[in-house]
């Protein structure tokens, strides 16, 4: 529901112009029906689609101003993955987890005041903190969230505010002409129809098409619409919307389905207060409450599993495993997870019971986990009757999807359980051969052509062994070339260790091929933790393999003197794996101990990092801020938002490591956070209220982007010289602020 916040700003672009003044009547009501979509201009495919129906009433009128009622009546949300995230004419298949659900459910518990001038300019808001208030009561929203719901509320209709279009100083009739406020829109009435009057509008995009019906007794717009194209994706966003006088048809919403629903969700701590643990008390008075009327409720069923999932464990059983056991699997079928945890226990009961869960799971990514994770181990123990049977049993499933997925473990199984049947192993190897990229791919088809290759080689059939390697090793390539591979880290660390295998095959015969196959094993090797997948460590544990080899590549370059090589390798891993620098700067030393490694650090691997791109913001109380008033000194940026609850959460300790420059307890050091998607009234409202004395500057917009930040909170260092690094979110930014600047101190 991305374009939540953009919809509604297409609803308030779409409303009315008159001479000089809107003219509505005290107690008059109207609603506005409006929808927008969101299409790839490349491919004409429709990636999202919404529409909104906003009822409004003349609640006053004075020389100046207009107080209007404004209530959300109905909201239909699709994605792109064409599932309806929310539809308020069916609450009960509503994703009332998903990111933007909260907002629209809490403006249709209630109303807000929108006050506009007489030529429609937005002035101010009122209600919105009473409705929070009162919809946080009813449904325990989490403290947090409801201030962030105040903040998001606020600033979605403050930002989007032009529900009234600004009317111009003149009166406009047939062929009149004028601008916007801001001067970038041209507006010309092109045809009158009896009270109505056609308007055309032009801007500087020249995608954008404007089109309005203007009633030109009232002010309102009765019909719009509107389609431009922007960004790098080249995405059309198309909005239209409908004047409907009266009162609009709402939404039949079961109440009662959600209030009963949004104690469950995300946002409500109603069962873990202050998230300390879960109260089962009140998990049980709950589950007394409801269970007769919604026991056949899947929405209901998982949240009740969520809970009774965090139950301290008493006696053999856990209260989990024995309402999870019981539950029909039809009615889990929407959560991996619960499919995930019953399909481990219902292994270990019969082949039937496993296999019905399998019938749900199967459709989901964790069901390839718990093939990869525990099925294939329980398969490589050949006494565990349960497994193998299980095994056969999908093995002749004629779904495609469970074919992928099982067939090169299974191909590997049967071999493993003769391991000295060459027979056998020459057959598992020209069906090993024959596989093509959907079935590796699905069923990491790598992990087992490795350890097939393994018993070749110990089987003294080396052709085969090599042929097998090289297979697999032209594969992963493909694989980690396509940078839309979901899996492309798993496939890497699989491919460095297929690249040492070719190493150790060759090392006593070809030292220069040797040499190259290592460093191809290095270069694949994960340099950062995200890089680490889990999925690897099982690979790790089946095929006794390294999680790097980038030690390995440097100690034989250390081995043939290639001091050059070293040095390079040593300033890449820092760079890309900064947490490790006190590990390099051991290696280093003990290799180098004449030789200065702040030096190197200055000009090896600092000199190496990007530029960081120059900014000019304003902070929350005005004064102006740039990237040049901090050069000669270090920097520590801090992006996050009011919105990013790990931001708000990590923002004590911003603020005491602030409070500890601030006291001189970092030499050279100086600190900035910038506020990204945020109003500088919520922020300083967050700020004030939790007495931080962190310096704030609101983003641009562009900042960012230019410095790449994709997630939140996320802390950049830039150098004295005006270079900067990222830090993966969780990394001790503290420490390395320290360490950083103890290598490379100004003065």
């Amino acid at each position: 529901m991305k374009s939540f916040l953009l919809l509604v700003c297409g609803l308030f672009l779409l409303v009315g112009l008159h001479a000089q003044q809107i003219n509505l009547k005290l107690g008059e009501e109207f609603a506005i029906k409006a929808s927008s979509t969101e299409t790839l201009v490349a491919t004409n495919k429709l990636t999202n689609s919404e529409e909104y129906v906003f009822q409004f009433k003349v609640l006053g009128r004075t020389d100046n101003e207009y107080r209007l009622e404004c209530r959300l009546l109905k909201v239909k949300v699709w994605e792109e993955d064409k599932r309806m995230r929310l539809n308020t004419d069916s609450i009960a298949h509503a994703d009332l987890n998903h990111l933007f659900i909260l907002s629209p459910l809490i403006l249709m518990q209630g109303s807000i005041t929108y006050i506009i001038d007489t030529r429609g300019r937005f002035l101010r808001l009122e209600g919105v903190d009473e409705l929070v208030n009162q919809v946080s009561k009813k449904w325990h929203l989490k403290e947090d969230e409801s201030e962030s719901q105040r903040n998001n509320l606020s600033t979605f209709l403050k930002m989007y505010s032009k529900l009234f279009f600004e009317l111009p100083d003149q009166k406009i009739a047939y062929q009149s002409v004028w601008k916007s406020d801001n001067g970038r829109i041209n507006y010309t009435v092109t045809a009158i129809r009896g009270s109505l009057l056609d308007i055309t509008a032009t801007s500087d995009n020249p995608t954008t098409q404007e089109k309005y019906l203007l009633n030109d007794v009232n002010g309102l717009v009765e019909d719009a619409n509107i389609s431009f194209t922007k960004g790098a994706k080249a995405i059309q966003y198309g909005r239209n919307q409908t004047l409907i006088y009266g009162r609009a048809d709402a939404s039949n919403v079961d109440t009662a389905w959600l209030n009963m629903a949004m104690p469950l969700s995300r946002w409500s701590d109603a069962f873990t207060p202050k998230n300390v643990k879960v109260d089962s008390p009140k998990v049980v008075a709950y589950m007394n409450k409801y269970d007769v009327l919604y026991k056949d409720d899947p929405y209901y069923v998982n949240g009740i599993l969520d809970l009774v999932s965090k139950f301290k464990r008493s006696g053999k059983l856990s209260p989990y495993k024995l309402l999870l056991a019981k539950t029909p699997n039809k009615l889990i079928d929407n959560d991996n997870v619960h499919l995930f945890n019953k399909v481990l226990w219902a292994k270990g009961v019969d082949v039937d019971s496993a296999y019905n869960v399998i019938q749900y799971l199967y459709k989901y990514p964790r069901f390839n986990d718990w093939i990869q994770w525990s099925f294939s181990q329980n398969v490589q123990n050949t006494d565990d009757v349960i497994a193998n049977q299980l095994m056969e049993k999908l093995k002749i499933d004629k779904r495609p999807e469970m074919q992928q997925s099982i067939r090169p473990m299974y191909l590997w199984a049967i071999a493993n359980r003769e391991p000295k049947n060459s027979v056998l192993l020459l057959k598992t190897y020209k069906q090993l051969m024959g596989l093509n990229d959907a079935y590796i791919k699905k069923g990491n088809g790598g992990r087992y052509m490795l350890l097939t290759y393994k018993m070749l080689a110990g089987a003294n059939k080396r052709s085969e062994a090599n042929k097998l390697l090289d297979k697999t090793i032209q594969t992963l390539e493909r694989f980690t070339a396509d940078t839309l591979n979901q899996n492309i880290y798993t496939d890497k660390n699989m491919l460095a260790y297929a690249f040492y295998l070719k190493y150790q095959g060759v090392a006593k015969k070809d030292s220069i091929a040797a040499l190259q196959y290592l460093a191809k094993a290095a270069q694949y090797s994960p340099k950062k933790d995200y890089e680490k997948t889990y999925l690897s460590s099982y690979d790790h544990i089946f095929l006794n393999s390294k999680e790097s080899y980038i030690d390995d590549f440097m100690n034989k370059l250390f081995e043939l003197k290639n001091d050059e090589a070293v040095l390079k390798v040593i300033a890449d891993n820092i760079t890309a794996n900064p947490a490790n620098i006190a590990g390099m700067q051991s290696i280093y030393q003990k290799h180098f101990p004449n030789d200065s490694f702040s030096s190197f650090f200055i000009n090896k691997v600092v000199s190496s990092w990007n530029n960081a791109p120059a900014f000019e913001l304003t902070d929350i109380n005005g004064k102006k801020l740039a990237l040049a008033d901090y050069k000669n000194r270090w920097l520590v940026i801090d992006f996050w938002g009011t919105w990013c609850g790990p931001c708000r959460d990590e923002m004590p300790k911003v603020n005491a490591f602030n409070s500890q420059l601030n006291a001189g307890r970092y030499r050279d050091v100086n600190f900035l956070s910038i506020a990204c998607y945020d109003t500088q009234s919520s922020v300083k409202k967050f700020v004030t209220n939790n007495n931080y004395s962190i310096p704030v500057a609101m983003s641009d917009n562009i900042v960012q982007r230019s410095y790449k930040i994709f997630g939140y909170p996320t802390k950049v260092l830039v150098a004295p010289n005006g270079k900067m690094i990222s830090l993966p979110f969780g990394a001790d930014w503290q420490s390395l602020t320290r360490k950083f600047n103890e290598l490379y101190a100004v003065n």
